[in-house]
């Protein structure tokens, strides 16, 4: 099986586009308001009992009725009337199992105005994508997950994204975390689509997001999708025959995202009519160069978006708007470059593009006793979706934040939350039986100091949120892992532990048999540590083990 009825993924063993070819969590179909035939390319392999779309906003379902089969598609006519919004497929199968396919139904106003769309590029999900913003440490999947959070609270229409989904290409559990991320998008009515880039693998991008080339028409926006081809870093001359096909439409605003640029963001920067030929990205030379150039304006482009080198650019050549994005979460950064998006607003005017700094601003991260929010950018207010996970339930901590829960979605697996996020340090509480925060272990690098620098390293467990030394805080090494520096040995030393809810805990660790005068000396290698709130002991029962400083 591949999804739960509650579009929550069990197993990889059937992906998304393993199930239906099109359309897909990364390229959805859009189908105008009030439309009563919709098609579908399902897998020929899949023996199913029948097909009905769900609206992710209310969980209405709606039947397919087969009709026939066409070009490889089976055509359903829908039962009732469709509204506006977003949609999951769910197919039944023959022994009773229901598989989801998250937000691959957009159906659209037949008339609409403005589009607010948001670019983001080089995600490189990975939890050793480890970044720091004042002051504060956060990895790229928490970088997504405030993508996600800020998105819907601000009600944004579409997600782009410019490739470099995941940061190593066969890492199956980012683009199943991707997914779920999708899902959570899809609640808020937001549609994603997205480039390959040269970190995303052929297989698993296929098989879960879209094919490496496709187009997308939602009424006056034209968005088509180049495949520049991992390391070549350009399309080929098969993508730029599609790329004129897909042109040859009405749309007044036509968009190419391609996740390698044409110029070189380190070279051309600022906003400029001229055509820097001579500053072209490293893959492409003049002659390909020119030819491009040609077939984006006789197709009438007004916007090309690319990622790839983490560097910010945004010119114009020959009327062409070409925007090259930051990475919204590597911890491979340009120096001076922020964590950010773009807001793309596609009027009768035109596309205007503004830079939004989050995560650089924002991050909202979410662990298993509370969601805490650190907010520099401006106070936020709407509503977003947060997993429902063990011990979370109708039950909240509200004296802490003006976040509270107001309903569960129909789909079971989320929570809806709607209110306020101040300014500053914030936190949405879950009650928990983790307990207090506690040290569980603690060991020394040397692991027999006597003279000179000594590292100690503590292991903590808990609704644990900073660890302090002296008013300083500690470096968190890796998950729940801090490390304490020392110029010279001491006999003891008092951390400060600081939950999700700003409660502070003191513990007195010491790495010898704690005397009553409790003074400076020689280390042993015994640990004891004892708390002020409840006393705690534990003996080293074996030293760093070699290697381990290594793996740190």
């Amino acid at each position: 099986s591949s999804f739960l009825v509650s579009i929550q993924l069990s197993h990889a063993k059937e992906l998304p586009r393993d199930i239906i070819l099109y359309p897909s969590p990364g390229n959805p179909l859009v189908i105008e308001e009030g439309s009563n035939i919709i098609e579908i390319d399902l897998s020929d392999n899949l023996n199913y009992e029948k097909v009905y779309l769900v609206s992710t906003s209310t969980g209405k379902r709606i039947f397919l009725n087969f009709l026939w089969s066409e070009n490889e598609l089976e055509v359903f006519s829908i039962e009732g009337e469709i509204s506006d919004g977003l949609y999951s497929i769910r197919v039944q199968l023959e022994d009773g199992e229901e598989l989801d396919i998250p937000g691959a139904i957009w159906v659209v106003p037949r008339e609409k105005g403005s589009m607010r769309v948001a670019f983001v590029t080089d995600i490189h999900l990975s939890k050793g994508q480890v970044s720091e913003l004042n002051g504060r440490k956060f990895n790229s999947l928490d970088a997504l997950s405030t993508l996600v959070d800020y998105l819907s609270i601000e009600k944004y229409d579409l997600v782009i994204s410019g490739g470099d989904n995941v940061d190593k290409p066969g890492d199956l559990g980012m683009y199943l975390h991707l997914l779920k991320e999708i899902e959570r998008l899809s609640l808020s009515g937001i549609p994603f689509v997205s480039a390959k880039g040269n970190h995303d693998s052929y297989e698993y991008f296929e098989r879960v997001l879209a094919p490496p080339e496709f187009s997308l028409s939602v009424n006056n926006l034209k968005i088509v999708f180049l495949d520049t081809r991992e390391e070549i870093g350009k399309p080929s001359m098969e993508s730029l025959k599609f790329l004129e096909t897909e042109l040859n439409g009405t749309e007044k605003h036509k968009v190419v995202v391609m996740h390698h640029p044409l110029f070189n963001p380190w070279e051309v920067r600022g906003e400029s009519d001229d055509c820097p030929l001579d500053k072209l990205y490293w893959s492409w030379n003049r002659e390909e160069a020119e030819s491009f150039l040609e077939i984006l304006k006789r197709g009438g482009v007004e916007l090309v978006l690319s990622g790839h080198c983490h560097k910010h650019s945004l010119f114009k050549c020959e009327g062409i708007t070409f925007l090259m994005g930051t990475s919204v979460a590597s911890s491979d950064r340009p120096e001076g470059e922020r964590y950010s998006f773009y807001e793309l607003t596609f009027s009768d005017k035109g596309v205007e593009i503004k830079e939004i700094e989050v995560p650089q601003k924002l991050i909202i991260i979410d662990r298993e006793d509370a969601i805490i929010f650190h907010n520099c950018l401006e106070e936020l207010e709407g509503e977003f979706f947060i997993r429902n996970g063990k011990d979370r339930g109708e039950y909240y901590n509200e004296e802490y934040t003006t976040i509270k829960v107001q309903e569960f979605t129909p789909l079971g697996n989320y929570i809806k939350v709607e209110g306020k996020i101040p300014m500053g340090e914030s936190s949405l509480v879950f009650p928990t039986e983790l307990g207090n925060p506690r040290i569980e272990s603690v060991y020394s690098y040397p692991r027999e100091p006597t003279t000179g620098p000594v590292e100690i390293y503590f292991e903590v467990s808990g609704p644990v949120k900073r660890v302090f030394f002296r008013k300083k805080e500690l470096d968190e090494i890796s998950d729940n892992l801090y490390r304490l520096r020392l110029e010279s040995p001491m006999r003891c030393v008092n951390v400060t532990l600081e939950d999700v809810i700003s409660r502070k805990s003191e513990f007195r660790v010491c790495l010898f048999e704690e005397t009553k005068e409790n003074e400076e000396g020689d280390l042993d290698p015994m640990i004891i540590v004892s708390s002020l709130v409840g006393s705690l002991i534990i003996l080293l029962s074996s030293l760093i083990p070699s290697g381990r400083k290594r793996d740190l």
